[in-house]
Order: structure tokens, then sequence, then C-alpha cells
């Protein structure tokens, strides 16, 4: 049975661990682990302390994204919730306030032990690494005696190494065996240099950082232990160890001390650990690594799907982990606390360059770490790609405030509203609760098309769009995505069956030009010719191409001849799925959206945001994104009126689901959205061989 253990170290820098060259021997335990680990080199967490750090690592998300918000927001998908519906056992034992149950980080765990009940004191604030280890040790105890056959996720954040720093003599001598002070000594240091961050007195900032570093030994201590008791209850063969930080600490590399609002390496850069007991020789992973990527690498281990709110990518397994540009955001704070009103700093890395920007006065930064690894150089003025770096990071600037998404990104103003009978506006008022629950639906949405955007590059992905409801309610949502990032919408493929609605077509070409969409219409000709482009004629297997005969044996058709009907078993493959496989094959398409609800059809329902299609002998392998599963047929008729968005004319005439000219029929003359949607089948007038169709292909694989 597979486990895993994530440890997060709050604020542990990088460069203390030996196995990222500390001299002093602070973590000898850690490092004995390394031919057991894969170890990362260039891996930077989201924000420079705990409250813009950890959205990144437990919900692989920015702190900004939804708000400067000290409880953790609905819109964020905390680790344990795609975990619990996975199936796995969950725990967490904690000693950091900003992650306490007080602030909704207790969300959907089994057991989640955040130590605010205890007794602590100003010189030790928290429970120490070891009482969480003997806190997660008395419920594996508990655990085992119940025989429970769960794979288990259990998470640990240490807080040994954070301020105040009144460590044990005892690893105080690992650091300095001359240096003998006392905890009283220890936290006047803390309250009159620290807090002040008063760096004028170097030797005072050298005993913080001796200080801090005893408290590293500790640590390595208390991780000895943990490994021990995991060991103990028989599960540490059984599991992935990933030992990391939320962020790192300073000591005057850059003017200051402790973790404030920037964006320097002493903060940024983080260790990170993969222990994985069956592995023989350590492996050195030198990619661009997010501290976003640690939950999905969390569900991958687990064999779960990918969670479509979260930002980041597996980087498991390794060869297969593409190395891409990575951010980081904050408030611009100065000192412990936030006080509400700062502006923001933003950094964005990729290969051996890091530009900063601070919001506050308007200043850039950039370093190249290749020649400038402490960076003291800002060569802003001097180096060609500044001003590219400069346009990723500006959009995400102001991102988070309060409706600004739906006022900015939303704006009815920017979609036509004409009498023009090439398509239709509903005029129905919508409540303003409702138009945001509606904008809520976008959001999730937009959450997935923004996780598709970082996994593929924009000539890999591309959309489908029929001119039907729901394909049109995803290619708008999908363009405001590409507005806010300043891209092209992506190529566009609409199949032509050879059975449209001209209503449809009329439709689809007006809004390919008002909407500035890469319309690709592509059709079977081959069968068209064939079947002298009418209804009902015959087509002969002998008369069509080599590809499309090979097609019809690959779905086992062993029939000389067939009608032309578009939505037949043979018409739908040889009209859809092969015109859908060439245009793949031919613009090397590896991610595709489609407009597809889970309340469609029953043959959605176990359908997941993100499907990767395997190749095999009938379709080349590619990634399906379905960004509007969410939707009930009543959201997006809804949503349609909320933000005044087009729709082809027919729903207006009593169509509900539009197919094939030939094979849909009205079952109504009211429009669609007055029409019983809670009682009635939404495809009720789509020819139903079509739906046999689509099981078929469904078990044979590729539908």
């Amino acid at each position: 049975m597979q486990h895993v253990v994530l440890l997060t170290v709050d604020a542990l820098r990088k460069d203390v661990l030996g196995c990222y060259g500390q001299a002093l021997a602070l973590s000898p335990f850690i490092d004995s682990l390394q031919q057991n680990c894969i170890r990362f080199t260039k891996a930077h967490a989201t924000g420079p302390y705990t409250e813009a750090s950890m959205p990144g690592i437990l919900t692989s998300s920015y702190y900004l994204e939804y708000g400067r918000q000290k409880n953790l927001s609905e819109k964020r998908s905390l680790i344990s919730q795609p975990l619990k519906k996975g199936g796995v056992k969950t725990a967490g034992f904690h000693s950091n306030p900003h992650l306490s149950r007080y602030f909704g980080w207790d969300r959907d765990w089994d057991i989640f032990y955040d130590s605010m009940d205890a007794e602590v004191d100003d010189k030790s604030p928290y429970i120490n690494a070891l009482q969480l280890n003997l806190e997660m040790d008395n419920w594996l105890s508990a655990i085992n005696k119940g025989s429970s056959t769960n794979p288990m996720f259990i998470w640990l954040h240490y807080m040994d190494v954070h301020e105040p720093y009144v460590p044990d003599q005892k690893y105080i001598e690992h650091v300095d065996p001359v240096l003998k002070i006392t905890d009283t000594e220890m936290f006047a240091v803390f309250q009159d240099t620290l807090l002040n961050r008063n760096v004028s007195d170097s030797e005072k900032v050298s005993l913080l950082k001796k200080l801090y570093l005893a408290h590293v030994r500790e640590i390595d201590a208390a991780v000895e232990n943990l490994f021990s008791i995991l060991d103990k209850h028989d599960i540490l063969q059984n599991s992935t160890v990933i030992i990391s930080a939320d962020h790192g600490d300073e000591f005057n590399e850059h003017g200051g001390l402790s973790h404030d609002g920037k964006m320097y390496s002493e903060l940024v850069e983080v260790p990170l650990l993969i222990y994985e007991p069956d592995r023989k020789r350590n492996l050195v992973c030198d990619k661009l690594v997010s501290s976003l990527d640690i939950a999905p690498t969390i569900l991958h281990l687990f064999g779960l799907k990918p969670e479509p709110n979260f930002k980041g990518l597996s980087f498991m397994p390794l060869e297969a982990y593409e190395e891409r540009g990575i951010f980081g955001e904050s408030a611009d704070k100065r000192g412990s606390r936030e006080k509400g009103d700062e502006k923001e700093v933003h950094y964005y890395r990729e290969g051996d360059h890091k530009i900063i920007y601070r919001q506050t006065d308007d200043s850039w930064e950039l370093y190249d770490f290749q020649n400038d690894p402490e960076e003291k150089e800002n060569i802003i003025d001097s180096y060609p790609g500044a001003e590219s770096m400069k346009s990723i990071i500006l959009p995400r600037v102001g991102r988070y405030e309060e409706n600004k998404i739906v006022v900015e990104i939303y704006d009815t103003e920017t979609t036509p509203v004409t009498t023009d009978k090439v398509f239709g506006v509903r005029d129905k008022e919508i409540s303003e609760k409702r138009r945001r629950q509606c904008a809520r639906l976008i959001e999730v949405s937009k959450n997935v098309i923004r996780q598709a955007f970082d996994r593929f590059k924009p000539d890999e992905i591309a959309i489908t769009w029929t001119g039907g409801k729901d394909s049109g309610l995803s290619l708008w949502i999908i363009k405001h995505v590409c507005e806010e990032r300043k891209m092209p919408v992506p190529k566009t493929l609409l199949i032509g069956e050879g059975d449209e609605f001209q209503e449809i077509e009329d439709f689809t070409d007006y809004f390919k030009s008002e909407w500035k969409i890469p319309l690709h219409v592509c059709r079977n000709e081959d069968v068209l010719n064939a079947a002298g482009h009418k209804l009902g004629a015959t087509v002969k297997v002998s008369e069509l191409n080599e590809r499309n005969r090979l097609e019809i044996e690959k779905i086992e058709f062993d029939q000389e001849e067939f009608p032309f009907e578009a939505e037949s078993f043979v018409g739908n493959h040889l009209m859809k799925t092969v015109v859908f496989n060439r245009f793949l094959e031919d613009n090397r398409i590896k991610a595709i959206f489609q407009g597809l609800r889970w309340d469609e059809h029953s043959v959605r329902f176990e359908d997941d945001y993100f499907e990767e299609i395997a190749e095999d002998h009938l379709i080349p392998q590619h990634t399906r994104i379905r960004p509007i599963l969410h939707f009930t047929e009543k959201d997006l008729w809804d949503t349609y009126a909320a933000f005044k968005i087009p729709y082809c004319p027919l729903y207006e005439y009593g169509y509900r689901s539009l197919g094939a000219k030939s094979s849909t029929e009205r079952k109504s003359v009211i429009p669609a959205w007055k029409q019983d949607l809670e009682n009635t089948e939404e495809r009720s007038g789509r020819q139903q061989d079509k739906e046999k169709a689509m099981e078929r292909l469904r078990q044979l694989g590729y539908m």
C-alpha cells in the first residue's frame, strides 16, 4: 500500500543543509537519506512568508489569487479534499497559527491537530517537532489497532527553525562550541534586533544566524525521530516522504532580517527532497520547479486524477516534467505581520534570470544567476529580455482586487449586442446574487483553462466548437482567459459533417470574425464526395481512400456499403472522429478543449476535467479538457443571460440540443431556457442511434 508523508519546515533555508552545500554538520540524518532521494536544486516557493507560500504547497494556488484573506478561500481546493474523495486517509499535525482551524485549514482532514489549545510561552510559541511526532505516533497506534487498510497521507509542519531563535544549548554547541548564552539573552536579541529589523550591529546579526543554525540541527534530530516512528509502524517501507520548506529566512543578505515581502533567493529558494525507499542512488534534478507542484505530485503518487483548481503540475515522473517559468507573489510587508494596506511584490524566473517587481515604488530588478548568484547586480536596464519578462508579470498585478474579475473580464460591453438574426442574446434580468453565482462557476472553468495553458504551449492546444450552447460558453470563457493573458485564442476546430443547420453556419461564420477566432472548418471530403453530398446516398467502402477504409476496419464494420448519415455509427466515426484525429495529427495538437457537462447525458457522469487519452489503434495520444463540466443546463442559460453571451437563434425556437440537421428535432415551441429543464431530457430531440454510438465508442476507448 502506498503512503505519502509531506514534511514542511517553516523558514528552512536551502543552504543550511549539508546536501545543499552547508559545511557545518547540521543535518547528518537528512544528508544520510540522499542515496534514496531525488534532490531538487532549483525549487521555489510561491511567496516569502507563510501566508503567501502555504497556499502554493497545500492548495496549489497563488496567494493573491482570491484576495488577501486570512481565512482559506472556499475557492481554493485544499489537498485533503481530492484525497478524501479518492479514499485516502488524511492527517495533519502542525503548530502554525496561520494554518489553524480558525482560518479554515482543517477542511476535510480525517484528523487535524493544530495545537492551538496547547500551552506555549513567548520564548517557544509553538509545539515543537518532537511533540508533533508524538501526536502522529499516537494517531498511528490508534489506526493500527483498527487495522486500517486505507492509503494514508500525513502532513507535518515543524516550526522549530522559526524565530524567536531560542534553541537548546546542546544544539548551539554544534554551531559554536564556545558560545554560551541564556534563554533570556537569546530572547532579548530577538526582541531588540530581529523584531526591529535592525541590521546595524553585524555581531548581533551573526548571533541570530548561529541560533537559527542551532535550530537546524534540532530539526534534523526531529526528522530522524519521525523516520523511526514511521518505521516502527511498518509504514516507512511503503511511503514516499517529501521534505520541503514554506520559505527561507534572511540575515542581512539584502538589508533585512526574518522573512518580509522580498523575493530574493534566501527567502524563495527552498529545499525539496523526495525520499523513495526503493531508490538505490541519489538523483539530482536541476529543473526549475515550484511549490505549486507539490500537491499535484501527491495526487499523482496516489494514482488520483489531477485537481482542476490546482495550478501546478506533478513533477513525477521526473522525465516527463517540462520545465517552465515560475512565479511568486506577496504583500510588500516589512515586519512580522501584514497591515493590510501594502502594495504587491512579484517575481518571475525562467532559466537563469529572475525579475522582481515592487508595486510600492513601481520598481524593477533583474538578476542573472549564472553570473550573479547572490543577486547583487541589477541588470534590468541592460538585459535584452527585460521587457518580455515585464510583460509576463504585469498582468498578474492587481488581479486579486474584489470584483475585478467580474467587472473587467466579464464586462458585458465587450460582447456585441444587436437585433441581427444571426445570433440571439437573452434579455432576462438576473439578480446580482445569481450573477455572482454564475461568476463563481465561470471562475472554476477559468482555473481549469489556466491550468491547461500552464501545462501546454499555445501551439499544442486547440478548441472544439460546434456553434452550440455548450461549446459556445466554453469558447467564450477561453477567449477571456486569453485576453487576461494577452495571448491569441488557440486554433479552433469546427467539424463539418455534411448535415449542418444553416443558422449554425451563419452564427459561427459571424463570430469567428467578431471574436477573432482562428477557425479551422474541417470535413471528410472523401466521404462527402463518395455520397455526392446527399444524405441517404449509398457509399461504397471500396470507393473510399485508404485512410477511410482503414478507419472502417478499426471499428469492425464489415459491410461493403453504408448509407451516408452523419450521426449513424459509421458516419459518426468517419465524419467526426476521423476528422478530429486528422486535425490533431496535422497540427501536432497535444490537448483540446471540449464543451461538455456532467448533467448533459448519463455517459458523462464519470468524466473528468482532464482526461489523458492514450495512443492506440483508434486515436492519437492527447489530453481532453472540459472546463464547463460543473455547469447544469440552468446554470448555463443563466450565465448566458447574466453576461449577455450570444447564442445560435435556434435555441429561441424550441431546440435544446443541436446536432446534425436531419437527426435533430424540436420538442417544444418555447425557448430552450423556458422549458422544463429539470424533468425532461435535454437530448430528447437528438437521434438515439447517436447516443448508442457514443456509448459504443466510449467502450472502444475514445469517445
